[in-house]
């Protein structure tokens, strides 16, 4: 059985251990001093597959959806909220109950079912239809989402990255896999308007915009509304 190569250092299944230390000295400022391990002995509940960092559970949201599909070619963009659960990332004064924004926008490339074909055949025993068959479409969808992120995310702005993403939308459904440098994002969810059948790869680009409440300030302040208590 040969060696596994997970990026950055190579995994020795037979002995369970990576064959080089990690470079991330960080990773092992809980106690954990065997730079060796995998998952830091915990591959139930961690997965590590760039060899620098396991990953965990640091927040959850959601996201609002806006996507049009044209033959081949697919774009979207929307917002998303996320509540940072972990202690990990660093949100300063806010509360963890206030939502962080972002809005993103993404392109690529989708398959669309058109009724022939093999992947079609996939599609149709996949979701029990073989109804409607379209090159276009076009749909608003509201999905909750779950991050997991490695010891290197730390900050909100760590998820202002491009992500890889791949998304399977089966008719009023949908859901998608992405991932950065710093985390995983795993997802599902309904189309509010409009349906999908088909398969897609694409990149996402987010921006950080801030703290709800923030964002809430600015546009009372954009709107001449004050905030300040009056003075008695």
């Amino acid at each position: 059985m040969g060696w596994y190569y997970l990026q950055s250092r190579y995994y020795n299944p037979e002995s369970c251990r990576f064959i080089n230390n990690d470079v991330i000295i960080g990773e092992f400022a809980s106690g954990n001093s065997n730079i060796f391990s995998y998952t830091t002995n915990n591959p139930v509940n961690y997965a590590d597959s760039t060899g620098y960092a396991r990953y965990k559970n640091i927040g959850v949201g959601v996201q609002i959806a806006f996507s049009v599909s044209i033959s081949w070619v697919s774009f979207s963009g929307g917002f998303e909220l996320v509540w940072y659960t972990s202690q990990q990332v660093k949100v300063g004064r806010a509360s963890r109950y206030v939502p962080h924004v972002y809005g993103y926008v993404e392109a690529g490339l989708e398959y669309l079912y058109n009724g022939m074909g093999v992947i079609d055949k996939l599609i149709e025993s996949l979701t029990k239809t073989a109804s409607n068959p379209k090159v276009y479409s076009a749909g608003i969808s509201l999905s909750g989402f779950e991050i997991r992120g490695n010891k290197k995310f730390t900050l909100p702005n760590h998820y202002s990255e491009g992500f890889n993403t791949r998304t399977i939308n089966f008719g009023y459904g949908k859901t998608y896999y992405s991932w950065s440098k710093y985390c995983k994002v795993y997802g599902a969810g309904v189309y509010l308007w409009g349906y999908s059948l088909g398969i897609s790869r694409s990149k996402s680009y987010y921006y950080y915009l801030g703290t709800a409440t923030s964002m809430i300030r600015t546009l009372m302040g954009v709107l001449g509304i004050s905030t300040s208590k009056p003075s008695v």
